[in-house]
């Protein structure tokens, strides 16, 4: 491909063939295909984001609602763990009270009585607030403690009769046993809801941070570096570059659309390909026409110097005859005492002088006439071989009385062709002449007949002194003689061969002359048969 403007510019076409792939990329199913793809993806990058944040959410949701509930609870056992503890107390004070010699139903016994009666009620009423917390799985374990309760406020009953029995302690100090421990459980469960509560935060933190970075690297390669890729087509395509095409790796969504950028490259390419080819096709026609018409307007120059030397020449030739015939009858006009005989001879050559003006006129005609149109001769069936016997046995005995001699050597017994029998004899007797006239010895000239593809091909060969190689391109061009010519045979005219050459391409053949200097010139015409020749009548 050509460097320069050609290269660079854009081809006409490329607009419509980026249209034509547009629509394709519009009605494809591969841009559905990569939709649908890019809208999966994205939903499941979604959804993995959604999940990474729903998930440590609803984990962190269920650890703040145990908190809340262990803190409820654990406000409810405190207060029944001070109760017990305050009950404990006043227990206390009634057994130092009846030991100090007070009465259970003096003053201080009844308030200290009344005072037991509302601690025991108030614990239970907190106990039943910690079953209202716990719901239906505290109801046995607080059950317990009712029953616990119901001991302890009977020993004291017991205690206020003049009963000794430190039941009721024990009954206490197993209560507030196990609100302790309950207590610390609920500690506990606290303090591993929060830890909970931070390794969700943590591991949510984490997950976050890495599919940030996951998700960059799938931006960046499934988006951003395949869409740098097309932006780097379009730049190179809009550059000149058209030969740039993108790598295919992977099975990304893009890749459909990259090979659709390929392809249009591709054809882009081509049409840049086909239109440089195109432009440098018109650059060769323009310059083959440039060259035809300065060829033919170097023709028509020549053509024009050719009609006024001919009609010199002719002029010329025309001049001398009749001279010959004005003055022929002027001498006789003025001799008013000629004879009969002298008129019929001064007649006589009147006669021939019109006869060979007559011929040259002819000739002059048919070979104008072949000029417009070269089967303008009437041709009926003949053999050609035959003819060419007859015209040679015609001219033996005038070679053999010069010591020359004439070979005819035919490879057909017969060639029939469509033909002007009398054209024919013409184009034979003038090859015949020309051998015999430009022999400078006794002429020796050798005949052939053969046949070809293209019909029979007649040769005639002498053994002359030849045709000079500057005259040699010249020997058809109409009263062009060369210097030999002119020296042996000076009475020609210069109509001989191209009179040859228009009888022969009349024929639909041609003629040709192979000639070297001192070695003779052989005349080559080539004649199409019968039957290719049927048509050119």
């Amino acid at each position: 491909m050509k460097s320069g403007r050609a290269q660079d510019e854009w081809p006409d076409k490329p607009v419509e063939l980026v249209n034509v792939e547009s629509a394709e990329i519009r009605n494809s199913p591969g841009k559905a295909f990569l939709m649908n793809k890019l809208q999966r993806m994205i939903m499941l990058a979604m959804s993995g984001l959604l999940l990474l944040l729903l998930l440590p959410m609803a984990l962190a949701w269920h650890s703040l609602e145990q908190i809340s509930a262990n803190a409820e609870r654990s406000a409810v056992a405190q207060e029944v763990l001070d109760s017990h503890m305050m009950l404990a107390t006043e227990a206390r004070e009634l057994i130092l009270h009846l030991d100090s010699g007070g009465a259970p139903d003096d003053r201080t016994g009844k308030e200290i009585a009344a005072a037991l009666a509302g601690r025991i009620a108030h614990i239970r009423q907190h106990i039943a607030a910690e079953v209202g917390v716990i719901g239906v799985t505290g109801v046995e374990e607080e059950g317990e403690e009712f029953a616990r309760l119901d001991r302890i406020a009977g020993s004291l009953a017991s205690a206020q009769q003049g009963n000794r029995s430190v039941e009721w302690k024990k009954e206490i100090d197993t209560a507030v046993a196990h609100e302790h421990g309950e207590l610390e459980q609920l500690h506990l469960s606290d303090r591993q809801a929060r830890q909970q509560i931070q390794y969700v935060l943590g591991a949510t933190f984490l997950g976050a941070i890495a599919l940030l970075i996951g998700g960059l690297f799938w931006l960046r390669r499934t988006l951003v570096v395949p869409t740098l890729l097309l932006l780097q087509g379009m730049q190179q395509l809009m550059a000149g570059d058209r030969s740039f095409r993108i790598k295919l790796a992977g099975k990304g969504p893009f890749q459909g659309l990259h090979k659709v950028f390929n392809r249009m490259a591709e054809q882009i390419a081509t049409a840049a390909g086909a239109e440089t080819a195109h432009r440098e096709q018109l650059e060769q026609a323009v310059a083959r026409g440039t060259a035809d018409l300065e060829r033919a307007n170097g023709e028509l120059v020549q053509a024009a110097g050719r009609r006024t030397q001919f009609l010199a020449d002719i002029s010329h030739e025309l001049r001398t005859p009749l001279a010959i015939i004005v003055g022929e009858s002027d001498v006789v006009l003025r001799n008013e005492s000629a004879l009969v005989e002298e008129y019929r001879e001064s007649l006589a050559r009147v006669r021939d002088q019109a006869h060979g003006m007559s011929r040259l006129v002819d000739d002059l005609l048919f070979m104008a006439r072949n000029d417009a149109s070269p089967a303008a001769a009437r041709l009926k069936p003949i053999d050609f071989h035959r003819l060419i016997k007859t015209v040679s046995a015609s001219l033996q005995p005038l070679l053999a009385a010069d010591g020359g001699k004439l070979e005819f050597h035919s490879t057909v017994q017969s060639a029939r062709i469509l033909g002007d029998e009398g054209r024919l004899r013409q184009l034979l007797g003038i090859l015949l002449d020309n051998a015999v006239h430009y022999s400078e010895q006794a002429p020796e000239i050798a005949i052939s007949l053969d046949v070809s593809r293209d019909g029979f091909v007649l040769s005639v060969k002498d053994s002359g002194a030849g045709i000079d190689p500057a005259d040699l391109p010249h020997v058809f061009e109409r009263f062009r003689r060369g210097t030999r010519g002119i020296e042996q045979n000076g009475d020609g005219v210069g109509l001989g061969l191209p009179l040859a050459k228009a009888v022969a391409e009349s024929h639909g053949g041609s003629i040709a002359i192979e000639s070297v200097p001192g070695s003779g010139t052989n005349v080559v015409v080539l004649l199409p048969e019968a039957a290719a020749g049927r048509g050119r009548t």
